[in-house]
């Protein structure tokens, strides 16, 4: 990917230096408020939104694997977050919560909000089938998107 973006901003520049401006212009950053939003989407149960999210933001890291890879760090900072209140159900400070899972606050906040509507057992199934995902595209199983849309389908299924 960095070698594409690179190649990218080279050809655009045509021999001159390559300045912010073209940076800010050409390259695909992958943005994690998607995964946000997508997590949202998912908690609301909008198929429609959920689709569009995470396609968006397959689109925008370039590929598969930096997507798979933002969920499952999502997943799993669901994961230990979950676990850090089921042992002490009144700490609601995302500072303190923070420091506890090694993550950011602004993370661990944006997190909270959507922790509520997963259980551990789904967070844990999430999981896995990330790691099916993962598995069948590397192994060309199935296609990128038929891959995603299937996990996405029974992300939704289970959260009906």
């Amino acid at each position: 990917l960095l070698r594409r973006e690179i190649e990218k901003l080279s050809a655009y520049a045509r021999g001159r230096s390559v300045v912010a401006a073209d940076v800010k212009l050409l390259l695909s950053v992958p943005d994690s408020e998607n995964i946000f939003e997508f997590l949202d989407a998912i908690s609301a149960k909008n198929a429609k939104k959920a689709a569009e999210t995470l396609h968006r933001e397959i689109e925008a890291g370039g590929g598969p694997q930096s997507v798979i890879y933002q969920l499952i760090r999502q997943f799993r900072t669901m994961l230990a977050l979950r676990d850090c209140l089921d042992r002490n159900p009144r700490e609601n400070d995302a500072n303190i919560l923070a420091k506890k899972i090694g993550a950011h606050p602004f993370v661990v906040k944006k997190t909270l909000d959507s922790l509520n509507n997963f259980t551990k057992g789904e967070i844990k199934s999430v999981l896995d089938d990330l790691l099916g995902l993962d598995r069948s595209i590397k192994n060309g199983t199935r296609s990128e998107e038929v891959a995603f849309d299937l996990f996405l389908s029974g992300l939704l299924a289970r959260k009906s």
